[in-house]
């Protein structure tokens, strides 16, 4: 979400909804590529990973996880693939072509080789703390049972309702100083949240009452870290001083060491850093999330536990309604609203209206294909008319599609 210019059923909800499953595992070192002279052999294998490749590449397997971060000039997007080891860190895949082969929480055998030099020096600049990687080839594996990405199950097989638990963690660190949090509290963050405005009620009223987020599912914590946090930009590694995931992995230990609260057993978390947390608000980021998560209903709604839906909220963003609406949004397999500037220029957040577009207004609304995406409406609701002039009926709605700068189409 960018700064303004800036089913479960219920009962399955209720087997766990806040208790502790296991310690989590200890932190393990990331393993060097083992040696392998024909790697084309046991290609549906993923024992004794990672393997030396041809020509300095390293062939592994792991599973995919797309992370959305939102920023004022262009958002951007990486595939991270995370090895099938405890806490190894992932390997960032940032191009286009790598990430439109695959799909969400898929596991994948890649032949990897370092990327050196992006496409564009905004994209460079922006992932300079990254280890960058590009796809090789794909070996085969079995297929798994989990549909492709950007394809919504069949909206007749998924249930009617879809209570969600959401954990808020207000994360403040010891040498942090009192100004660490200037924008961002409890009854401000619950305000935006259940207020008569809030992003509960704007996400209820635009699933048609499927989504919801009662109270009862709903816990704030805090915790104090030790020592003080990164400024300077974050890596999506799990390096505990600068890496995103492993300062997340830490605030989420210490959530269950001190609260008894895991995080498996919620389906949103969201983190509500300090002010200039992994340097993320510097250059430009409100917040971030990712995206089409094991939980959500375009992905079957899958009970918990699961790995969370993860947000993090920069510089107070956390309490304004409309970028929490817009990270859950990508939580919730919702794509960026994209349309032509004023002067036929495509933009990625170009759809004024919406709340995946640029709408910082209440009366912002999620897009009829977005809710498509994300499982809402049946793909039979929706027809596209031969001539400009749309209309609707009691079983229909009319919607004209743009073409977004990337070749997807939302409206």
């Amino acid at each position: 979400m960018r700064a303004p210019a800036l089913s479960v059923l219920l009962r399955l909800v209720a087997v766990a909804p806040f208790g502790t499953i296991s310690q989590p595992a200890e932190r393990q070192i990331y393993a060097a590529p083992r040696e392998n002279t024909n790697p084309s052999e046991d290609s549906d294998s993923c024992e004794a990973m990672p393997q030396a490749g041809r020509r300095r590449s390293v062939i592994d397997c792991c599973k995919i996880t797309f992370m959305e971060t939102d920023n004022p000039v262009a958002d951007y997007e990486v595939a991270l693939c995370f090895p099938l080891r405890d806490s190894a860190d992932p390997y960032v895949l940032p191009l286009s072509e790598d990430m439109d082969a695959f799909y969400e929480q898929q596991v994948v055998k890649l032949e990897l080789t370092r990327l050196w030099q992006l496409p564009t020096k905004w994209l460079q600049n922006r992932l300079r703390a990254e280890r960058l990687w590009r796809v090789v080839r794909t070996f085969e594996l079995p297929a798994p049972e989990t549909s492709a990405r950007g394809r919504t199950l069949s909206y007749e097989m998924l249930p009617v309702e879809d209570p969600r638990s959401v954990l808020a963690i207000l994360v403040s660190y010891e040498d942090g100083g009192s100004s660490q949090h200037t924008n961002c509290y409890q009854s401000k963050f619950e305000q935006a949240m259940f207020g008569e405005t809030g992003w509960v009620r704007k996400l209820n009223t635009s699933s048609y009452g499927i989504t919801s987020f009662p109270r009862e599912l709903y816990r704030f914590v805090s915790v104090e870290m030790p020592g003080s946090y990164p400024t300077d930009l974050c890596s999506s590694t799990y390096d505990p001083h600068t890496g995103s995931y492993g300062l997340t992995k830490a605030i989420e230990d210490t959530v269950l060491a001190v609260h008894g609260l895991d995080v498996r057993n919620f389906h949103h978390t969201l983190f509500i850093t300090p002010n200039d947390w992994c340097g993320r608000f510097e250059e430009g980021a409100a917040g971030a999330a990712e995206a089409y998560c094991a939980s959500s209903r375009n992905s079957g709604q899958k009970p918990l536990p699961q790995e969370p839906c993860r947000s993090w909220y920069y510089n107070g963003y956390a309490c304004n309604y409309f970028t929490v609406a817009h990270e859950l949004g990508h939580n919730f397999n919702f794509m960026h609203a994209g349309a032509p500037t004023y002067d036929g220029v495509p933009s990625e957040y170009g759809d004024y209206t919406a709340l995946m577009g640029a709408m910082y207004a209440w009366d912002a609304e999620y897009t009829v294909v977005t809710k498509m995406l994300g499982g809402y409406l049946p793909l039979d609701s929706i027809f596209i008319p031969d001539s400009s002039f749309y209309s609707s009926s009691s079983d229909a709605i009319a919607v004209p599609l743009i073409r977004s700068v990337r070749s997807e189409y939302i409206v």
